[in-house]
């Protein structure tokens, strides 16, 4: 081996030492994990401005957010081609990625809105747009249910417990089941249900449970405020003859004993009772 070969491959050598040595150039930020009120693409948003959030990931260390763009349509076409109908940021200088107030065009009840977001990184360099992300919003005036109460007769609707610790039904209290039959004429492109069941309640649709929740709703103050959930039935809707129950139990609202409030009995304290949307 001469003296040419034995420099030749002395430098690629070296040449191949350095490229492993040297760390490749962090990847731009990219935006991930789209949220709306903390929630992945959530349904029955009743805020009249969602606060949006996203996490933020990249290749490289100690890189941060310099600016941000969220977009935001009023269907996933327009989204994809652009068409931002109800809110483009612009970029908006600014770090912050957790709870970013919407800001576009005032949202009707139960609007859909699609949204993404990019973000520029220290350097400036843009991200490409997130994937996109969704949410629905709920009811936001009483006038929108376009529903009225049922209401089961004044009994308590709690459970004897017997001395062996287990507890059994009492036919004179036992939980409410409400029913009522309907008609479908045609395939169902989508079904939306809203169900307010004071104090517990269970959505069924043809003898199918809806949603996995337990103990629907949450306890509030009921004098002052009642909770909801919002399901998508639409693969429970069939076309023909359908049937949907609700079975109410009396939980914190049907509360008759002074063990939480004292001496007295819970203010709001009624029968059972709720009120259901049903949108086809």
């Amino acid at each position: 081996m001469n003296l040419n070969t034995q420099l030749f491959l002395a430098c690629a050598l070296l040449s191949a030492l350095a490229a492993i040595g040297a760390p490749a150039e962090a990847q731009a930020l990219t935006a991930d994990h789209l949220r709306c009120e903390y929630r992945e693409s959530p349904m029955g948003i009743d805020t009249p401005k969602p606060r949006l959030s996203w996490w933020l990931e990249s290749a490289g260390r100690g890189e941060r957010q310099r600016a941000y763009q969220i977009a935001v349509a009023s269907s996933p076409e327009n989204l994809e081609s652009e068409q931002f109908d109800l809110w483009d940021s612009g970029r908006v200088e600014s770090n912050r990625s957790v709870l970013v107030e919407y800001d576009g065009r005032p949202l009707a009840s139960e609007a859909r809105c699609w949204w993404k977001v990019r973000v520029w990184d220290r350097r400036g360099r843009r991200s490409d747009w997130s994937w996109p992300a969704a949410w629905t919003m709920g009811l936001l005036h009483p006038a929108d249910w376009e529903a009225q109460w049922i209401a089961a007769t004044p009994r308590l609707c709690n459970t004897k417990i017997l001395a062996s610790g287990r507890a059994a039904s009492d036919p004179a209290n036992a939980a409410v089941m409400l029913r009522k039959e309907f008609r479908v004429d045609g395939a169902v492109r989508r079904a939306t249900a809203y169900l307010c069941g004071l104090g517990y309640s269970e959505l069924q649709i043809n003898g199918g449970k809806i949603g996995d929740h337990v103990l629907d709703p949450g306890f509030t103050d009921f004098s002052r405020r009642a909770l909801y959930v919002t399901c998508d039935v639409t693969q429970a809707i069939r076309d023909g003859g359908n049937a949907v129950g609700i079975l109410l139990g009396g939980g914190w609202f049907n509360l008759a004993t002074p063990d939480l409030f004292g001496d007295e009995h819970a203010p709001w304290s009624a029968s059972p009772r709720a009120i259901l949307r049903l949108v086809i």
